[in-house]
């Protein structure tokens, strides 16, 4: 679509600029011999008709919008190569992590007896016994599951390009209780062969297993354990780790585990205890806490950080506490609450909805420019009204290019001081009066200052940009009114004296 517009334009121009050309052309091959215009070919005072001066300036004005459409073509492309770094970024780093667990797993053996007919010696078919094992995996949830975390955000930069990133320490407790009887509870107990307490182990679900920067040696029921990879259960658990375990007292089974986890955009955590509680803090400043649980209560300090504390019962999830692996299963992180960090306007964004401002902006100034030649009848030429447009649009082009290395605040302030300097002085060269080329920069001024009041407050900016489009509406009307009053009044003057 864009190179159809810049095909578009081209073509126009090139019409544009022969059509001229063969006009001039023809009127100075059939010019009298003193200069005149002996062609009979009508030649419009552009300077003088203000109608057709007025819609030539807008057409002008409608043909600036197609570079603003190639500035925000270029901004997106930039665009599109920061999100390509942070995906990068945090593919190498870590992406987003969802802790799920930790769950407890025991395997046992049901005994059953088979009887099956056996032909015998004296050729008669006989009933004969036998025994038999299955194995089977039982799943116990905590029945408390308490999670502290330490956030702790940092930017890895990659070319040019900051990609925000987080460190995050765990700690992470709670207790199984009465684990036994919880097996035989949801089991045929009287089937029921053997427990197999050395074989349970401790899985830990994890969405991006390469975040995992440190795992230290585990305390599990007093006794200090080791982590492994996997978590031995893909089905409900496809990415993770584990700890093996050989149980002995199964009245309450204790765990204190510490992990320390690289990730990216956010945190989550699957509430996966009878009571799971939860606290997150960090010094990072714009939180955004998302899941389907939001925190009970939470706190903003500006300069401090971020404080929040969850408090989940099971009710408000649809599995149960324990159930049989090998038939039925689960989806344990169905529900989730965690936090991102959220990083409130980027530069790019802010960029992008700078240019949508572009035609406001263009129009902006011509009007003004056509205001002050209608009071003081100065005639710019529809050259500089196009040198002065094709400054307001590089503006755009300089804050993107500068923003990449500056920053966004130091960016616009430099690109405005640029643009407003050239706009000034190019002014007091055609206008040639020092108090309009100085008007004309009043103007833009405001108009600047008020767009970077309206990118900063994100939430009014709709309201901001009605309003500045509206009360430039009001003083367009009131100042055309007073030029339409003082002509018809000197007519009125003339026709009387007349």
């Amino acid at each position: 679509m864009l190179e159809f517009f810049i095909a578009a334009f081209v073509i126009i121009a090139i019409l544009l600029v022969i059509g001229f050309g063969g006009f001039m052309l023809l009127r100075w091959f059939l010019r009298d011999k003193d200069g005149g215009n002996n062609s009979g070919l009508p030649m419009p005072d552009f300077r003088q008709h203000l109608p057709t001066r007025f819609v030539a300036i807008a057409l002008m004005a409608i043909a600036l919008f197609i570079p603003l459409g190639m500035i925000e073509g270029v901004v997106s492309e930039r665009h599109r190569s920061y999100r390509n770094v942070l995906h990068d970024v945090s593919s190498s780093w870590g992406k987003e992590q969802i802790l799920t667990g930790p769950v407890l797993v025991i395997p046992y053996k049901y005994r059953f007896e088979v009887t099956k007919k056996v032909l015998g010696s004296n050729g008669i078919y006989q009933d004969v016994s036998e025994w038999r094992e299955s194995s089977h995996e039982a799943l116990v949830l905590p029945d408390q599951l308490n999670i502290g975390g330490d956030i702790e955000p940092e930017y890895r930069q990659r070319s040019i390009y900051k990609s925000l990133v987080y460190r995050m320490r765990l700690k992470i407790t709670g207790q199984f209780d009465n684990v036994e009887h919880r097996i035989r509870e949801m089991t045929d107990d009287s089937r029921m062969h053997k427990i197999l307490w050395d074989k349970a182990y401790l899985s830990i679900g994890l969405s991006d297993p390469s975040g995992v920067e440190d795992a230290q040696d585990p305390v599990f029921n007093g006794q200090s354990v080791r982590f492994s990879p996997g978590t031995k259960i893909t089905k409900q658990l496809p990415k993770g780790i584990h700890i093996p375990l050989s149980l002995t007292d199964t009245a309450a089974l204790p765990f204190n585990l510490k992990l320390t986890l690289k990730g990216s955009k956010g945190f989550r955590v699957a509430p996966v205890g009878e009571r799971t509680a939860m606290q997150l803090k960090s010094d990072w400043e714009h939180p955004s806490f998302y899941g389907d649980l939001l925190p009970k209560d939470f706190e903003i300090i500006a300069g401090t950080g971020f404080n929040a504390n969850w408090s989940v019962s099971r009710l408000v999830r649809s599995y149960p506490q324990q159930w049989v692996l090998s038939s039925k299963g689960h989806k344990l992180n169905e529900m989730s609450l965690g936090v991102q960090l959220f990083e409130p306007v980027t530069l790019y964004t802010e960029t992008t909805r700078a240019v949508k401002y572009g035609v406001l902006f263009i129009s902006l100034t011509f009007i003004a420019l056509l205001l002050i030649e209608w009071v003081t009848g100065i005639r710019p030429g529809f050259l500089q009204y196009f040198m002065i447009g094709s400054s307001l649009a590089l503006f755009y082009l300089l804050l993107i290019a500068l923003a990449e290395h500056t920053g966004f605040a130091l960016a616009y302030g430099l690109a405005t001081f640029i643009v407003i300097g050239m706009i000034g002085l190019y002014s007091l060269s055609i206008l040639r009066r020092r108090a309009l080329a100085g008007l004309v920069s009043i103007v833009l001024l405001s108009l600047y200052s008020v767009l970077y009041l309206i990118l900063q407050s994100e939430d009014y900016a709709l309201l901001s940009g009605t309003l500045l489009i509206t009360v430039t509406l009001a003083a367009s009307m009131y100042f055309s009114s007073k030029a339409d009053v003082q002509t018809l009044t000197t007519e009125n003057t003339i026709g009387e004296i007349a």
